[in-house]
């Protein structure tokens, strides 16, 4: 296996004990569990700053699922009237109230066409394209040896005990049962083994496997964790080291393995829209061509596109019984576009002759 050293391109994720699915188009401008809690002079007073409490909150936490950070600190100005005016729809959940106090749980629905308008305006890049599932596997290196599924493992419990993260790239926690004992060892891990990386992947619905290796530093200066993460997978294999967290001493090493994932994911959430981000002005049109088999096969295909965040419009130019001439209207680059479309498993192939791209479905026979 050849390695070659890599950015932290293509990860950003959300932790579940599960294979998670990608957020869907029509979720990605739904910010869900916003806690409110405001007390005032009567409970409609209350319920009345709750509701918009909740609407700025949503509204920033979306930012930072959409854009680079940084993004909300210049969206700041921005008055509650304003925000309010983006919400398309809100519900509410766990309403409790009392003369004087409301608590709530609520999930508001943003207008994707008022909030694009809204960054395009501020001349602020985001990304609307979510990545396939990512398989992480936590492994701790201590005295020259490897620990992915012995107990105790410090750096497996930090990434379990991370709270939902409503990021565009799910990622998934295995569970350590005897099937993932079996399927791979922390060697195996560390050292890529690629047909025990991509069965495990497998089983979890995972398009890549993220080894993330946290090695206990001590010395005379202080206690800190060095980091190492691979990502492994189709097309990518390579090895970066991340960062150093401090802990200062023994005692505050656990809370260093808390910072390191944080630190880990928000690196990782900045990489991937890195990747995927459109800035103002971007964007083009693209002929394409789908061949098929069937109607259906055409049906799913179009309904594949015209999912996919990066795609606005799907002309059809010309059909018949086996394939489909069409026009793509696209955000960001060409190779933004491909990439929005590999992670709906459609690979866009090189241009015919008549400067035409051609669709196909990954694993499909080629157009």
């Amino acid at each position: 296996m050849t390695l070659r050293r890599t950015g932290l391109l293509a990860l950003a994720f959300i932790l579940l004990t599960g294979a998670p699915p990608v957020l869907a188009a029509d979720e990605l401008f739904t910010v869900r569990g916003v806690a409110v809690d405001r007390t005032a002079a009567s409970a409609d007073q209350a319920k009345t700053l709750a509701l918009g409490d909740g609407q700025r909150q949503a509204f920033f936490r979306l930012i930072g699922r959409l854009a680079f950070s940084g993004a909300g600190a210049r969206l700041a100005h921005l008055d509650d009237p304003s925000i309010a005016g983006l919400v398309e729809s809100f519900g509410v959940e766990s309403e409790k109230t009392s003369a004087v106090r409301y608590i709530a749980s609520l999930t508001v629905s943003f207008s994707p066409s008022r909030v694009r308008d809204l960054l395009r305006r501020e001349a602020i890049a985001f990304a609307e394209t979510p990545s396939k599932p990512v398989l992480v596997l936590p492994v701790l290196s201590s005295g020259g040896a490897f620990s992915l599924w012995d107990e105790p493992n410090p750096w497996r419990d930090a990434w379990a005990a991370l709270q939902d993260h409503d990021g565009l790239v799910p990622l998934v926690l295995p569970l350590g049962d005897l099937a993932d004992i079996a399927a791979i060892s922390a060697r195996q891990a560390v050292d890529g083994n690629d047909d025990r990386l991509a069965a495990i992947a497998a089983r979890y619905g995972a398009s890549d496997t993220l080894v993330v290796v946290a090695a206990p530093r001590f010395g005379s200066s202080g206690t800190g964790l060095h980091l190492t993460i691979s990502r492994f997978g189709p097309g990518q294999v390579g090895d970066v080291v991340v960062d150093t967290v401090d802990a200062g001493d023994r005692a505050g090493l656990a809370a260093a393995y808390d910072r390191a994932v944080s630190r880990v994911v928000r690196a990782a959430e900045e990489s991937w829209k890195a990747a995927v981000a459109v800035g103002t002005g971007s964007g083009g049109t693209l002929p394409v061509t789908v061949r098929f088999e069937t109607l259906a096969a055409w049906a799913a295909m179009e309904r594949r596109l015209r999912a996919v965040a990066a795609v606005r419009q799907v002309t059809l130019q010309s059909f018949s019984l086996r394939d489909a001439e069409a026009r793509l209207l696209y955000v960001g680059s060409e190779a933004q576009l491909a990439l929005a479309l590999a992670q709906s498993d459609i690979v866009l192939g090189p241009p015919d002759a008549f400067g035409r791209r051609p669709l196909s479905l990954r694993g499909s026979a080629a157009p």
